[in-house]
């Protein structure tokens, strides 16, 4: 099995309902941790869910690093691995992430979940914020009356000053909203 047939099943079990869903956006390859790491696929709704595939070619190398960086972004965070992988990943995660395996049935690919995420309690403001354009932390400095001597600054600085005047669940919900409104541009542009 390879990571492009579990993308494949995945388009047709667990994301088919947020890519017929006008209100989500699926992307994929999003860079997060200034472009260090990739998370293969994002849903941006009502939250932003992370979806790490790990297919039985792939080794579990990068994954200790990967759990960090996306512990800080995403609100909700599940592993998708080949049965080969399914114990080890079991004992790295957190256990706000989620799994579902996949296995070979009768030559067709099926997947189990074997734990449903929960609410990532590990986000950082600043590192949600940092998935936006400069031009979208303008709108938040706008929107937070804070413009002055600000528009024109760098995007981290930006970040510096947006991030300690929001909370975790209200920086993802302003990161969601200016991400839907790219429509399918990239997010790491």
């Amino acid at each position: 099995m390879r990571d492009f047939d579990v993308r494949k099943l995945l388009r047709v079990t667990y994301l088919e309902q947020y890519l017929k869903d006008t209100d989500s956006l699926v992307m994929e390859e999003v860079a997060v941790h200034k472009g260090s790491s990739r998370i293969d696929i994002a849903v941006f709704n009502g939250s932003i869910h992370g979806y790490e595939i790990k297919s039985d070619l792939d080794t579990l190398e990068r994954l200790p690093t990967q759990i960090t960086h996306y512990s800080k972004v995403f609100d909700y965070i599940t592993v998708i691995c080949g049965s080969k992988h399914t114990e080890k990943v079991d004992k790295l995660l957190p256990d706000y992430y989620g799994i579902i395996e996949v296995k070979e049935k009768i030559k067709q690919l099926g997947c189990t979940v074997l734990r449903k995420p929960i609410i990532n309690p590990e986000r950082d403001c600043k590192a949600i914020l940092d998935l936006l354009w400069k031009e979208e932390l303008s709108q938040i400095l706008e929107l937070l009356n804070i413009t002055k001597g600000l528009k024109n600054k760098t995007k981290a600085k930006q970040i510096e000053v947006i991030g300690p005047m929001l909370d975790a669940d209200l920086a993802s919900k302003y990161v969601r909203e200016l991400i839907k409104l790219r429509g399918d541009w990239r997010v790491d542009r």
